[in-house]
């Protein structure tokens, strides 16, 4: 293949989202050495400077949809938003015509286009205009021009407005490959693509090209990493549970309290700065008021990179965003989750850990306390199945690129459902 997009809603800050786009490029280059690589990306300055490849915009830039919250319609503001945006209807109709004509013509050239993976089928963040529609326009271009158009690894949530299942839908069917990073989502899309035969197969950071990482920092056996996310909290998420909120981050202040007393190191990492920062920065401060001669640090790592160089540094880690829990799998740590939607769990069962997830909704200091002190007790047998089972993933992966790219399978692996990923 002489050109290959890799498409992906990426420039917003997602480091998971990002470790995607990484893997699918360092993948794709592996095969293809001397193919053009172009992305298509939400922010393609963004992504020009991180991967050092020629980026063009996914959306029309004047279209904001994905940043827009699917919220509950009330309040006069709300009321004059969609008054504007009604006024404003014929001309954002005539820039979108001119942009597909302008996104055909870059589709065109290329021999292949590959979404890399995340959680791309959803309607919280703009409805079925924001993810649903952008997938559908992307893939029916492709396939107007005669271009293989591959899903890798693609995750999903429910699904509501019958507009964005039909986008869905007609999207995956035009698709000449798609596969799922769990079975979760594989129920989701049967809704709109029946009989389905697109394989389960890992999530695709799996396959990342890891650089050398120190890990001698971690040799002591008491350096715990928590990875605190803002949800439900109505600022940047799109729905609010100001009590599920407020007790998940009292239990992890409780218990980063409980663990400084005991002796262990505390820090706190992000990996969607953007969104995560502020909670982070607020459960350093009141664990800090609750023992006042510790320091609670927290960093902010800017790449995939440099999240798995912090990450490396410690043995235990207690992950919300699901790509935090993935790095922490990726480099062997020892990990209790706290799952908001299925796909951490679904992650943590697909590598024998499903009994160290908590659902955030129930999250407390006891639950916290008793799953660590668990993992603490059993760590060596843990980390064992983690290093046992993450590099078959490795392995299914490396034949899923090359069988949605059009070459014959290695031999090691047949293309089928992977085993460990859990239903």
């Amino acid at each position: 293949m002489r050109s290959i997009g890799i498409l992906s809603h990426v420039g917003n800050g997602n480091l998971g989202d990002e470790a995607l786009f990484a893997a699918a490029l360092q993948n794709v280059r592996a095969l293809f050495p001397d193919a053009d690589v172009v992305g298509l990306s939400t922010n393609p300055a963004d992504s020009e400077q991180r991967h050092g490849i020629k980026c063009f915009p996914l959306r029309h830039p004047y279209d904001h949809a994905i940043d827009a919250v699917s919220e509950p319609g009330r309040g006069l503001r709300h009321l004059l938003r969609r008054g504007r945006r009604a006024l404003t209807l014929p001309l954002r109709a005539w820039r979108e015509a001119r942009f597909l004509v302008s996104s055909f013509r870059v589709v065109r050239r290329l021999d292949a286009v590959v979404v890399s993976g995340s959680g791309q089928i959803n309607e919280e963040w703009g409805g079925a205009w924001g993810f649903p529609y952008t997938l559908f326009k992307w893939t029916a271009l492709a396939r107007l021009a005669g271009v293989r158009f591959a899903y890798l690894s693609v995750g999903a949530t429910e699904l509501h407005q019958p507009l964005s299942g039909w986008f869905v839908g007609r999207a995956l069917r035009l698709a000449t490959y798609r596969s799922y990073r769990d079975a979760g989502t594989k129920r989701i899309v049967s809704e709109f693509v029946p009989a389905d035969t697109g394989p389960v197969v890992p999530d695709l950071a799996f396959s990342l090209m890891l650089p050398p990482i120190d890990r001698s920092a971690a040799e002591g056996g008491n350096r715990v990493a928590i990875n605190p996310m803002a949800l439900y909290d109505g600022s940047p998420w799109p729905t609010t549970n100001a009590d599920v909120f407020e007790g998940y981050c009292a239990a992890l202040i409780e218990f980063a309290a409980a663990l400084l007393r005991a002796g262990y190191v505390v820090e706190l990492f992000t990996s969607q700065r953007r969104m995560d920062l502020p909670t982070a920065q607020r459960i350093a401060r009141e664990v800090t008021t609750r023992v006042p001669d510790a320091t609670v640090p927290v960093h902010t790592p800017d790449t995939p990179q440099d999240a798995l160089k912090t990450i490396a540094n410690f043995d235990y880690v207690i992950g919300t965003r699901f790509h935090g829990i993935l790095f922490s799998l990726l480099l062997h740590k020892a990990v209790v989750a706290l799952s908001y939607e299925r796909k951490a769990r679904q992650l943590m069962e697909s590598v024998g850990q499903g009994d160290l997830v908590i659902d955030v909704a129930e999250c407390t200091y006891d639950r916290l306390q008793s799953a660590f002190d668990r993992l603490v007790a059993e760590r060596a047998a843990r980390l064992q199945q983690i290093a046992t089972t993450v590099p078959r993933f490795r392995e299914r992966l490396d034949e899923q690129y090359r069988e949605a790219l059009g070459l014959p399978p290695t031999g090691r692996r047949q293309a089928q459902d992977s085993p460990t990923i859990a239903a």
